[in-house]
């Protein structure tokens, strides 16, 4: 369902202390829908018991957390 690479780029300061901080940060912004959390690959043997890897989240999940602005300012 999701690429084998998935690649995200984000301001560090942007990043939380832990989940409970997310929540409340996300709970501000998103009032209503639909959210996940990626944590890598999914493991499964529902189908037929045959194992699975990597059926739901990518095998490789990089984050790139940047002190800039993307177009180049410094904050």
């Amino acid at each position: 369902m999701l690429p084998p690479v998935h690649i995200v780029f984000m301001k560090a300061s942007h990043t939380v202390k832990n989940v409970r901080t997310a929540f409340k940060v996300i709970s501000r912004v998103f009032r209503k829908g639909y959210m996940g959390f990626i944590t890598g690959p999914s493991r499964t043997a529902d189908i037929e018991r045959v194992l699975s890897l990597g059926v739901h989240g990518p095998s490789r999940f990089i984050i790139m957390a940047v002190e800039e602005d993307f177009e180049g300012r410094n904050h």
